[in-house]
């Protein structure tokens, strides 16, 4: 079910490969009946609030009968650190799938079915069919083209953003290049002015911002900065250059089957850039092409 009473359903479970799953005081006694894990569970429409998905899961032995109920960051304590990003509200899982012993499966908001092991997301069931995330790897290409503390910080960020369903673009750009495409009024080191009239505008705010850096800038306000129309461009340092920029010389390139693909694919002739799509979709682009898709 991705459904109920016009309510969407998440839920999920921490299946044991290794032969332990529950810990001793949480293990069922073997005289009681246990139950299967299997499709029938569907009709018991208490069942995501047994196992959110969010926050507990269900734990299933590897005979696939369930054992126990269980806290997702209890479980995920004492992981060691992640190896590769994951979006915060599946961390727990990544981290508790870390030791390799255990498999994640959880039902998204989105109606999206997520397979995690060994610390990082590897499969999704999207648009009814199953999908290789291969995370690992294309963070990994992403590493190749940005410094690895910006690289992580920005595709966090995304990872975020695509999982709440906000577009976004994310530009890293070499000294000097943001001449070529960033108006003076849209760069943060301007101080921007009221109009004529005296009206506020969105320049009035950047003194907010001005000499912030995204190494050292809180996650939540880099998303939210993120979700203003336009791109936020950073420099391979992580200096904050732009937010809410709009690019120029974007017009002239046709044939793009949306503006923040056209953007993407204009900043990244010049730099790096990482598009966030509104239906979830997290798109490298390098040198005028896209580099991959998750």
């Amino acid at each position: 079910m991705t459904s109920y009473e016009n309510r969407k359903v998440t839920t999920g479970v921490l299946l044991d490969i290794g032969g332990n799953a529950g810990r001793p005081h949480e293990v069922v006694q073997r005289e009681t009946q246990f139950v299967r894990f299997d499709p029938s569970l569907a009709s018991i429409k208490s069942l995501p609030r047994w196992f959110d998905g969010l926050r507990t899961v269900g734990l299933v032995d590897p005979s696939g009968y369930l054992t126990a109920v269980a806290d997702i960051r209890e479980e995920a304590a004492g992981a060691a650190p992640l190896v590769y990003p994951s979006a915060d509200r599946y961390e727990p899982h990544a981290r508790a799938t870390f030791d390799g012993r255990r498999i994640g499966l959880t039902l998204t908001p989105n109606g999206e079915i997520r397979i995690v092991a060994r610390g990082v997301q590897t499969f999704a069931f999207v648009d009814g069919r199953w999908r290789l995330t291969d995370l690992a790897a294309k963070y990994a290409a992403l590493e190749r083209l940005v410094d690895r503390r910006l690289a992580r910080r920005l595709f966090t960020a995304a990872m975020n953003l695509a999982e709440h369903r906000h577009g976004a673009l994310l530009v890293i750009l070499p000294p000097g290049a943001e001449a070529h495409i960033i108006s003076a009024t849209d760069q943060l080191a301007v101080d921007g002015g009221s109009s004529a009239s005296g009206a506020l505008s969105k320049q009035d705010l950047h003194y907010l911002l001005a000499g912030a850096n995204v190494l050292t800038l809180p996650t939540a306000i880099v998303e939210c900065v993120a979700r203003i129309d336009g791109a936020v461009v950073v420099r391979p340092t992580g200096e904050l250059i732009a937010v809410g920029a709009i690019l120029k010389g974007v017009g002239g390139i046709t044939g793009i089957e949306g503006a923040r693909t056209t953007a993407a694919i204009h900043a990244s002739h010049l730099g790096t850039a990482i598009k966030v799509s509104e239906d979830g979709v997290v798109s490298l682009f390098k040198d005028g092409v896209p580099v991959w898709h998750l």
